[in-house]
């Protein structure tokens, strides 16, 4: 792991480790947001399931408090690895899941991706939600996280408007006013779905929030 990397981990860790406890108390109160419904449907879907999940193996890059995966489970999943920087995060991800009785289907990675994609085994489903914005490398990350995708590739990342630039780049312009460690990025949505593309995903279903575009891939 270089200095860099390592340094742009550990911050995404405070940063999201010190936001985990409001992100727990909306899943806890409003369950999965906007974004996760969409990226739930479009699974749904692409699995040509009639509104529940075939038995099929999940991985989810940045999983948070963990709350994708449990519904995914809940609807019929048969398994999960979660892979997450932020240990706050995980904490409660592990709670959750201890709380639906989904304990021994759900397995917990703390760190980078990047840095432990070797170690991780391919899955019938690969999500990032909100995470290809985290990367100041995302064509690496799109890179290994799509080998791990056997049939599906699911992604959100903010989308492309005048109104959702001017939001983003407004929050990685306070983040350097304030000299924050961790800092977000705006990737043009064009080119992420052109780098998943190239590794043979077809888009299969598209979706999108007031910020955020949700893309649901299918493996050609």
């Amino acid at each position: 792991m270089n200095c860099c990397a390592s340094e742009h981990t550990q911050a995404k860790d405070k940063f999201f480790s010190k936001r985990s406890k409001k992100y727990a108390k909306q899943f806890c109160k409003k369950g999965l947001d906007k974004t996760q419904q969409f990226l739930l449907e479009g699974i749904t879907k692409a699995l040509n399931a009639n509104g529940t999940i075939p038995s099929k193996s999940l991985l989810e890059i940045g999983c948070g408090a963990g709350g994708m995966l449990i519904s995914l489970l809940q609807k019929g999943a048969s398994k999960a690895i979660g892979v997450d920087a932020s240990e706050g995060m995980l904490e409660f991800a592990k709670q959750f899941t201890r709380d639906a009785k989904l304990e021994n289907k759900i397995e917990f990675r703390h760190g980078d991706f990047s840095q432990q994609a070797h170690a991780i085994p391919q899955s019938d489903v690969t999500i990032l939600d909100k995470v290809l914005c985290c990367d100041e490398d995302p064509k690496t990350l799109i890179e290994l996280s799509t080998q791990k995708a056997k049939e599906i590739y699911a992604v959100s990342f903010p989308k492309d408007s005048l109104f959702t630039r001017f939001v983003v780049k407004s929050g990685i312009l306070l983040t350097k006013i304030f000299k924050m460690k961790f800092t977000p990025f705006y990737h043009e949505p064009k080119q992420l779905q052109q780098w998943i593309e190239s590794q043979r995903f077809q888009l299969v279903y598209t979706n999108s929030a007031i910020i955020m575009q949700v893309l649901v891939f299918k493996r050609t």
